[in-house]
C-alpha cells in the first residue's frame, strides 16, 4: 500500500515537472500565435452553449503551445481539465504577450487563481441550493425562479479572467501578424451554433419567466 503511494507520489511529482518544462519551454519561445477571437463574439458563445466554446477555447490555445513547442500528446487533458492547468497556459500567455509589448500589470498565476475561484464558487453554490431542496429547506418553485439568475450571474463573472487573457491574446497575434484578419466574423458553423442555441436559450429564458411570474398569477405548469 505504502509502496502504490510512493509510486503515485513520484508520479504527481514528475508530471509537476513535466508541466514545468513544457510551460518553460513554451515561454521562452520568441512567439506563438493562439487563438483569435473578439472578447465579445467569445462571451456570446460560451454563454450560448452553456460553457461549451470555453472548453473548445482552451483545447485551441494548448493546440497552440503543443504546435509551437512540438510536443504531442499535451493538448486532450489539459482541455479536460483546463482549470487546474489554466496556471501554465494563462501564464505561458501572459509572458508572450509582454515579450511583443502588452505589459500587463497581472501575472498569469493571478487570472488562473481568479478562474479557479469564481469557478469553485459556482460550484458550490450549486450544490448547496441542491442540498437546500433535498432538505426541504427552500421549494422547488423558488428554485426555479431565483436559482438560474445567481447561477448565470456566476457563470458571467467566471468568463471575467478568460476574457482578459483573450485580450493579452489578441494583441499577442495582431503584433505577430498585423495581416490576421477579422476576429469578429462568424463562421458557418459559428452562426448555426448562435442560431440553434440562442433559440434553445430563448425557451429557458420564457420558461424562467413563466416560472417566475406563475405563483402571482395562479397559473398552473
Amino acid at each position: 500500500m505504502e509502496e502504490k503511494n510512493d509510486q503515485k507520489t513520484k508520479s504527481f511529482v514528475l508530471d509537476q515537472k513535466k508541466e514545468k518544462k513544457i510551460v518553460a519551454e513554451a515561454s521562452d519561445l520568441d512567439k506563438i500565435e493562439f487563438f483569435y477571437v473578439a472578447p465579445k463574439k467569445f462571451v456570446i458563445l460560451t454563454i450560448l452553449t452553456n460553457g461549451l466554446y470555453f472548453i473548445y477555447w482552451f483545447y485551441k490555445n494548448w493546440k497552440a503551445v503543443s504546435s509551437a513547442i512540438n510536443r504531442k500528446g499535451i493538448v486532450f487533458w489539459r482541455t479536460v481539465f483546463a482549470p487546474w492547468f489554466s496556471f501554465g497556459l494563462f501564464k505561458i500567455i501572459i509572458i508572450q504577450a509582454n515579450k511583443h509589448g502588452y505589459n500587463s500589470k497581472k501575472s498569469g498565476y493571478y487570472y488562473a487563481w481568479l478562474f479557479l475561484i469564481i469557478g469553485g464558487l459556482f460550484s458550490g453554490v450549486s450544490s448547496l441550493f441542491e442540498d437546500a431542496v433535498k432538505n426541504g429547506q427552500i421549494s422547488i418553485n423558488t428554485l426555479n425562479s431565483f436559482i438560474p439568475l445567481t447561477l448565470y450571474v456566476l457563470g458571467f463573472l467566471y468568463l471575467l479572467p478568460l476574457i482578459e487573457v483573450q485580450k493579452a491574446i489578441n494583441f499577442n497575434n495582431e503584433k505577430i501578424n498585423p495581416n490576421i484578419g477579422n476576429k469578429k466574423s462568424y463562421s458557418g458553423g459559428e452562426k448555426a451554433v448562435v442560431v440553434i442555441f440562442g433559440i434553445m436559450t430563448l425557451l429557458s429564458v420564457l420558461g424562467l419567466i413563466f416560472t417566475f411570474l406563475a405563483p402571482f398569477f395562479g397559473w398552473d405548469y
